[in-house]
């Protein structure tokens, strides 16, 4: 059953529109119920008045009777008492007759049979009238002949007693038309009822199987969509209509559009990839490998597909593959290992593999990357540390050592301008040596090929130790230095701690003015020993802080004039400040001096308080 303008409408439109049809028959119906039960209601009513239009006749005929009976007594005993109830019997027919002209108001021909009803009532009246006044005066009244009024009164009595049961007959007559009609409105009224329930059942019903039939078609048609997705099978048509099914059924289709596209870019990045990208199943072999692998390896996609990885790998790194690649099933984390893979012509290449496990399906997922230029780098890298370290720094600190022994004359005197030249060459050379030490001292730190000596220490012995060790630059441009120590543990190494904070206090004194001030202070902020270093110097503009701590910068602003560093110090001290887990840095502002700063994590509270709790002091040293 197909219906294009029901399928037009929205839900929401469909769900009202279920809704508003069957109340609106109901109203429809309600109302046509409401038209028959006025009608029924009009002729129980119109039952009733006859009824009382009836009841009416019969007690004026009982008065009537009861009026003549009075009369006759009257005539007899001619009391006070029976004269006051033919007065009082004579003002209740009066009054009935008023209520049976308000009782046939709406039919004229009733009214037209009350009015002779009430004149022949009124003769009576007018007779008995006569005779109450001859009774109370016979003397003065004319004389009366009672057989005349009696036989006028019996008379009028006759035909007041005709017409009523003419009036009675006629009422009785439209009574019972009345109740035929009244009883056929009631049947009316009760198959109204018995039509409008059936009518209402099935029409829910039949909107009811109209609207499933129409909703779980389209609603069957998006589930068969999901189940074509994801067998990546063609859809189905779009569904027609604009209702919100539609509307999800479009989105759908702009989904998979997009999926599709999605799915195509990734396949044309994973084919284009200089990277092999490949699968492994919980077995160890290859299910997926992309076009990458021929350039890389040597080996075709059918060569390696369902192939082991022991196949490639070299032998003495397949125990770590495994190890990671079972480690890499229980943790969800992306692992990063390098190894060596031997190519179809077992040359032996060097790859970073990134491994991650898929539980949905039951493989890991690899991407190899080919670093045997990086290693080839390193190695040369490493034949050139090696080549400076011995074949450059120590012929350097040869010739410094001679030209140390020049200037001190182990070998005649020299001239003054000489010595003057000796000493510029000599500090030329210590530069240069000083250079070396530097670049083989931070290639060595960050290749890991400097084992830490890591132990307990006084932070207050490293500050004093880098303090010993720039007393004679303190000394030489008079600066001020203070001192605020904390007596606290670190585990570190007491030579590389040492090393950062000369570097700080010397950057310091360097750029300080002469008899300047320079404070040094440790605290101890949460589980953290942090060092601060604070001079008076020209400052850091902001753009250089983010920058100084990185190889070879050095301040813009003041290169010229003091700066005459290698600009590898403060990236030297940072690489040993990470070494120890913490953290270096520096605030600064542009002609307000410099903090620079670093912070390491601390192991007890306290090595000198025997009840374990900082023991600070502050020590102010002018040097």
């Amino acid at each position: 059953m197909r219906l294009p303008i029901f399928s037009t409408l929205k839900l929401s439109q469909k769900g009202l529109l279920l809704v508003s049809l069957p109340v609106a028959v109901m109203l429809g119906f309600l109302g046509a119920l409401l038209l028959v039960f006025h009608k029924l209601e009009v002729r129980l009513n119109e039952t009733a008045r006859s009824k009382e239009f009836i009841s009416t006749v019969g007690s004026l005929s009982k008065i009537y009777y009861d009026l003549g009976v009075q009369v006759v007594l009257l005539d007899y005993t001619k009391s006070p008492a029976t004269k006051l109830r033919v007065r009082q019997l004579g003002d209740s027919l009066a009054s009935q007759f008023q209520k049976l002209e308000e009782l046939a108001q709406s039919d004229p021909v009733e009214l037209e049979h009350i009015k002779r009803v009430e004149k022949l009532a009124q003769q009576i009246n007018h007779r008995i009238a006569i005779y109450e006044r001859y009774i109370k005066d016979k003397d003065s009244a004319p004389v009366l002949n009672f057989a005349n009024l009696y036989s006028e009164f019996q008379s009028l009595g006759n035909e007041f007693t005709n017409e009523m049961h003419n009036l009675t007959a006629y009422e009785s007559a439209k009574n019972l038309g009345n109740l035929t009609t009244e009883a056929q409105a009631r049947n009316i009224l009760k198959s109204w009822i018995i039509c409008g329930v059936i009518l209402n059942v099935l029409m829910g019903v039949l909107l009811a199987i109209v609207f499933n039939r129409i909703t779980s078609r389209r609603l069957g048609l998006l589930t068969d969509n999901t189940m074509r997705l994801a067998a990546n099978a063609p859809l189905n048509a779009p569904l027609s209509g604009n209702d919100e099914l539609a509307q999800l059924d479009r989105f759908f289709h702009s989904m998979a559009a997009a999926l599709a596209a999605a799915a195509r870019k990734e396949r044309a990045i994973i084919d284009n990839a200089v990277d092999v990208i490949c699968s492994i199943d919980d077995r160890g072999h290859f299910t997926a490998v992309n076009p990458a692998c021929q350039a890389a390896w040597g080996y075709s996609q059918d060569e390696l597909n369902g192939q082991s990885y022991f196949a490639i790998l070299h032998p003495d790194d397949a125990a770590l593959f495994s190890k990671n690649l079972a480690e890499s099933k229980t943790d969800a984390k992306t692992r990063v290992i390098e190894t060596r893979i031997l190519n179809k012509a077992k040359n032996c290449i060097f790859s970073r593999w990134s491994l991650r496990w898929s539980n949905s399906e039951h493989s890991t997922f690899c991407v190899a990357h080919d670093i045997s230029d990086k290693k080839e780098m390193e190695r040369i890298k490493e034949e050139f540390l090696a080549m400076v370290s011995h074949d450059l720094r120590t012929p350097l600190t040869s010739l410094e050592a001679l030209l140390t022994l020049l200037l001190e004359g182990n070998y005649g005197q020299l001239t003054d301008h000489g010595k003057q030249r000796l000493a510029g060459a000599e500090l030329d050379i210590e530069r240069l040596v000083k250079l070396i030490n530097n670049l083989l001292d931070i290639e060595m730190l960050e290749s890991g090929h400097v084992n830490l000596t890591l132990q307990r220490i006084d932070m207050q012995t490293v500050i004093d130790r880098s303090i010993a060790a720039v007393r004679g630059f303190v000394d030489q441009k008079k600066i001020n230095l203070e001192v605020k120590a904390l007596h606290v543990s670190v585990l570190g190494d007491l030579d590389r701690l040492v090393q950062v904070c000369v570097n700080f206090l010397s950057n310091a004194i360097k750029f300080s003015d002469e008899k300047g001030s320079i404070f040094v202070q440790a605290n101890l902020s949460g589980d953290f020993v942090e060092v601060q270093v604070i001079d008076k110097g020209p400052g850091l503009p902001l753009g250089d802080q983010a920058i100084i701590f990185e190889r070879y910068k050095r301040v813009e602003g003041v290169r010229d004039e003091k700066a005459q560093g290698t600009g590898l110090g403060l990236a030297i001290c940072k690489t040993i400040v990470k070494q120890h887990g913490g953290e270096i840095g520096v605030e600064s502002e542009a002609g307000n001096g410099s903090t620079f700063w670093f912070r390491i994590p601390a192991i007890s509270q306290s090595i000198d308080s025997p009840e374990g709790d900082v023991t600070a002091k502050d020590k102010r040293v002018s040097v």
